[in-house]
């Protein structure tokens, strides 16, 4: 990777959300970012410390840059592995919404097998059937037939996505148990509202979690703020 310099960066809106409701410090979205660059479409990359620098054109110190890597590991952001890895930092959040299916080559993160992979192979198997219809029926049989793959494969990725996340959370360590369960609860927010965007807005955890969720949104002004931008998620939680 030390002679590889991305030229663009993505983000999604699971990580700016996160960022925005934990009032992320201003030096961790670019060096969120930076990482994403090397992430390209998957969710680890292994860039040092300096050339997170090189990319940001030295305008920050290396002090100032481990800070906020602290910071974005601290606040579930990120993971950081040993300087040695491939995977030295994975992007908790954008694992999340891409999936364990979009992790990518060494370099370059392009994943062998994902969803868009999965639709294809779904929609050469509709193809390849033949139908006894006119031609024109065939071709309506067939393009329902793969809008539904696509649509299943997306609800089954977004609830697989939810469920890592959720267990990455579970099994970190915390040494204050009612900080662990908030942020435990704050997780279950995001991920709810990422699963919405997949087209699955009902909450489909157990009751006493919905009843975990209203209290902290009664408690909590900046998990008010993220569920209001949801009115079909908030109608779930106030009703």
């Amino acid at each position: 990777m030390s002679n590889y310099q991305p030229k663009y960066a993505t983000i999604t809106m699971v990580e700016i959300n996160h960022l925005m409701t934990r009032n992320a410090p201003k030096n961790a979205l670019p060096i969120l970012l930076v990482m994403n660059a090397y992430c390209m479409d998957g969710h680890s990359c292994f860039p040092s410390i300096r050339t997170i620098g090189r990319l940001l054109n030295n305008t920050l110190s290396v002090r100032s840059i481990q800070k906020a890597i602290k910071w974005l590991v601290e606040n579930l952001v990120i993971e950081r592995n040993s300087r040695t890895s491939k995977k030295r930092f994975i992007n908790l959040l954008r694992k999340m919404v891409y999936g364990i299916e979009g992790e990518n080559s060494e370099r370059f993160g392009r994943s062998e097998t994902n969803d868009l992979d999965s639709i294809r192979e779904g929609s050469k198997e509709n193809i390849s059937t033949p139908l006894s219809v006119s031609p024109q029926g065939e071709k309506a049989n067939r393009t329902s037939k793969s809008l539904d793959v696509k649509i299943k494969n997306r609800l089954n990725s977004a609830k697989r996505r939810v469920q890592r996340y959720t267990n990455i959370l579970n099994n970190r360590e915390s040494a204050d148990g009612g900080c662990k369960r908030t942020d435990e609860i704050r997780a279950s927010i995001t991920c709810w509202i990422a699963c919405s965007q997949f087209g699955q807005p009902n909450f489909d955890g157990s009751q006493k979690e919905l009843e975990d969720i209203r209290k902290l949104y009664h408690s909590d002004k900046s998990v008010q703020s993220m569920v209001d931008e949801h009115p079909i998620i908030r109608g779930q939680i106030v009703c």
